[in-house]
């Protein structure tokens, strides 16, 4: 019976965590190879064609084409990366949006998914690994078959810049934490060890995943509660499977402060939905917010920066006449590079966003398939050989929570009305179902992104 990889992400202004099981096939000999070799850095003589999504097909060229030094294959791959883990994003909620229930608020994390999918596609070979690489855009125009470690290099620098900056601010709080629990007396490659402690900084801890197998539990559960800054408590529940040989546990907390903090007191105000009118609870301020709303574009977008200016929290809405279905099956990597690079810093304008604290769970499988991630589910067709033989994913489970919240500002709610009169601009108002995500400039990472149908708290109009 093959390993079986079970994800889970939790996020809480911002808490996140992620754990993926793994399983043997029956028919596994409990054995794996030892290689300790590291894929070849050497130039490659072939090429690889790209399709129009960015996707590496497996269709060779002759033509030749004049070799890279490693530090442009680097640069290459690290910018490749970036562009594709972020379509990958806009994929992924495009397909969780439409799988979803109509009203269900939608919130995951990119960069914990990516995290995992990183350490999964450090063990896969074959079809299994081919389908990752496609899914997550990653592609150089170039024959990657003997640099593969410049794709894993490129994304551990992404996720320790990623937590990096946090340190040099204060206010700001970024941790990611991996691990890797496994059954003990299991043979795993040197390869797959040695790359996934260096580059993506996991621990591995020795549990026993047999009867009684409430003390495996229990050793994930504490960590994962102290990773989350005790945001999230007895994530894996008992009794564990015996044909379970791995648990790969992934965790983000993020915390930050406004650089303008909201007005104190918010105030119940009208929120427009498909189904009806309801009330939430809206925060407001003024100026030194950014700013994207031209003819153009089916939509608006407002990007509030956190202390320190290199993460913000982007809102886009539709426009009058538009949908929030209508955005999400539209926005392209282009709409994402304008949200950041065109948006304009505004002082004499009102904004208003939902104080809300949103949850979720959702099971990856179904829509990590549809994207393209497939075989890794099948006992038959997964090949995560890289790690050991004879494993398989049986199941991924992202599950975060986030609060937005006035961050302790000051204010009242009257002095809002009149800036709002005295300026006379149209103001920025969050009143109807929306898109908000965190986005960290100098990575180009995404924490998380929510699509948000009706805020929570709220009530019936």
């Amino acid at each position: 019976m093959k390993a079986v990889i079970f994800l889970c992400i939790s996020l809480t202004v911002c808490t996140q965590a992620n754990y993926v099981r793994i399983s043997r096939q029956a028919s596994d000999p409990n054995s794996a190879s030892n290689s300790t070799s590291v894929p070849s850095t050497t130039t490659p003589t072939t090429t690889t064609s790209t399709s129009s999504d960015n996707s590496t097909s497996n269709v060779t060229s002759t033509t030749e084409q004049p070799a890279l030094t490693e530090e442009q294959y680097y640069d290459r791959i690290l910018q490749s990366t970036k562009i594709g883990l972020a379509t990958f994003t806009l994929e992924f909620q495009r397909c969780a949006f439409n799988a979803t229930t109509t009203g269900k608020n939608i919130l995951f994390s990119p960069v914990n998914i990516a995290g995992i999918l990183a350490t999964l596609l450090l063990g896969a070979e074959g079809e299994t690994k081919a389908e990752i690489l496609k899914a997550v855009g990653i592609s150089t125009g170039r024959d990657l078959s003997q640099k593969e470690n410049q794709i894993h290099l490129a994304l551990g620098h992404l996720f320790e810049n990623f937590t990096k900056e946090a340190y040099e601010n204060p206010a700001t709080t970024v941790e990611i934490a991996q691990s890797i629990f496994l059954q003990k007396d299991t043979n795993i490659t040197d390869f797959f060890r040695n790359f996934s402690q260096t580059v993506y900084k996991n621990e591995i801890i020795d549990v026993d995943f047999s009867s009684p197998n409430i003390e495996a539990a229990d050793i994930i559960n504490k960590w994962i509660d102290n990773k989350t800054h005790h945001r999230i408590e007895n994530l894996v529940n008992p009794p564990l499977s015996k044909t379970i040989k791995m648990i790969l546990s992934n965790t983000l907390f993020f915390n930050g402060e406004w650089e303008f903090p909201f007005l104190n007191e918010t105030c119940w105000k009208p929120f427009h939905t498909e189904s009806g009118k309801y009330s939430v609870k809206m925060m407001a301020n003024v100026g030194g917010a950014y700013l994207l709303r031209d003819m153009e574009r089916n939509y608006s977008a407002l990007g509030l920066p956190y202390k320190g200016g290199n993460i913000f929290m982007y809102f886009i809405i539709p426009k009058k006449g538009h949908t929030l279905k209508e955005i999400i099956n539209s926005l392209t990597i282009e709409d994402m590079i304008d949200i950041t690079t065109k948006s304009v810093k505004v002082e004499d304008f009102t904004y208003e966003v939902p104080f809300m604290s949103i949850n979720d769970k959702i099971q990856l499988n179904g829509i990590l398939e549809t994207i393209g991630i497939k075989s890794i589910f099948s006992p038959t067709h997964a090949n995560l050989s890289n790690i050991a033989e004879n494993l398989f994913v049986s199941q991924i489970i992202h599950k975060a929570n986030l609060d937005v919240t006035e961050a302790g500002s000051t204010g009242s709610a009257s002095t809002v009305a009149q800036i709002e009169n005295k300026f006379g601009k149209e103001p920025f108002l969050v009143n109807q179902p929306f898109i908000c995500y965190v986005h960290h400039r100098s990575s180009g990472l995404i924490s998380f992104w929510a699509t948000v149908n009706l805020p929570v708290p709220n009530k019936v109009s």
